[in-house]
């Protein structure tokens, strides 16, 4: 499924509101994760194909506890822009990914993707967070029309995938 959603791309952090810590709290008892100096990761990079490819060439990676990050170094994002989320349920993941990758290298395109499959479940459980519930990547198109052919193009090499309703977007054609 395809989402577009027009963000700012640069963000400063925030504290938790009471709110979200009474969220997270809720999400570690969920799943018995035990905070460790205020935060233990979800585990190393396994279980999905893209995670034992090398980094292209001219690109930079940036892993993060969820997050796998890659862009190219020749690109940059504007301060402002579109983005496009896709989203696939554990099945269809590992496929999805890899086209993802395979769409995204070669144009250019800066994308992340949850960095393994048990971040993907917890992403989608019912007591994860919903603003991010349903996403398994996203891509990041530096205009319009980039983001216009993206849209299309992977509409067309997505065909079939069936993910997860992500709440905070609007759906692209029968995504």
């Amino acid at each position: 499924a395809l989402t577009p959603l027009r963000v700012p791309l640069a963000s400063k952090a925030r504290p938790l509101a009471d709110t979200e810590w009474a969220a997270l709290a809720k999400f570690e008892r969920t799943f018995g994760i035990r905070r460790v100096s205020g935060y233990t990761a979800p585990g190393p990079p396994h279980g999905l194909g893209v995670c034992g490819r090398a980094v292209p060439a001219g690109w930079k990676h940036q892993p993060s506890d969820v997050w796998m990050y890659f862009g190219a170094r020749d690109v940059e994002l504007p301060p402002q822009g579109w983005k496009i989320h896709v989203s696939a349920g554990v099945d269809d993941a590992d496929e999805v990914l890899e086209r993802v990758w395979d769409y995204c290298v070669p144009r250019g395109l800066a994308f992340k993707f949850l960095r393994n499959l048990p971040v993907l479940v917890m992403f989608n459980s019912k007591s994860a967070f919903r603003g991010s519930s349903g996403k398994l990547a996203t891509i990041y198109p530096t205009d319009e029309a980039q983001l216009e052919l993206t849209l299309k193009e992977l509409d067309g090499i997505l065909t079939g995938v069936r993910g997860p309703y992500i709440l905070s977007d609007l759906r692209y054609a029968n995504g």
